[in-house]
């Protein structure tokens, strides 16, 4: 596990990209780390809470803009636009 300091270096140098792949990326590695956080026991850092935070509102500005949606309803998109993948994965396999 990194200490805070190098976290925060690890989770600016996402940040600055502005890449939305590198977003998601840095999104989904938190959230699994959270994961595996709380099976052992234990709560969300801050250091990751603060950066998913941060992370989710460039990836929501960015994907409400392209899109045209209002920033609150980027959230609700992307759950609708997984589960139509879900779907169509599970009745194609």
């Amino acid at each position: 596990e990194r200490n805070p300091a190098t976290l925060r270096i690890h989770y600016e140098a996402s940040l600055q990209s502005h890449q939305c792949e590198e977003l998601v990326r840095l999104i989904k590695g938190i959230r699994h780390k959270c994961r595996e956080t709380e099976k052992k026991g234990r709560k969300m850092g801050q250091v990751d809470q603060r950066y998913r935070k941060k992370a989710e509102g460039l990836l929501h500005g960015e994907l409400a803009a392209a899109l045209g949606l209002p920033v609150e309803a980027v959230p609700d998109y992307i759950r609708q636009r997984l589960q139509v993948k879900l779907e169509a994965e599970k009745n194609a396999g």
